[in-house]
């Protein structure tokens, strides 16, 4: 699953540079009750999470990116908002 994100967050940088108006899924995990999806398109990217769906996007600042390079390892966040929960994808 860590490596799926890591791919998929790199693969999001390069798809929005190349294809900005296609859709993209970039990370989907199949959980014991449900599956979170991250996908792309244009400038928005989606995440859902069984009923909960956030559409983020630098304009409506509710989406954050974090990537950290640390001694022997990375940390890569990304992180939703919505109202009071922030709904957040990392590895490390």
């Amino acid at each position: 699953m860590i490596a799926l994100l890591v791919v998929g967050l790199t693969s999001l940088y390069i798809f929005k540079s190349t294809a900005p108006d296609k859709s993209m899924q970039v990370f989907s995990c199949d959980l014991v009750k449900s599956t979170i999806k991250v996908s792309a398109e244009g400038e928005e990217i989606s995440f859902a999470y069984g009923s909960t769906k956030i559409v983020g996007s630098r304009k409506r600042g509710n989406i954050a990116y974090h990537h950290e390079m640390l001694p022997h390892a990375e940390d890569k966040q990304l992180r939703f908002n919505e109202g009071d929960n922030s709904y957040v994808i990392f590895n490390r």
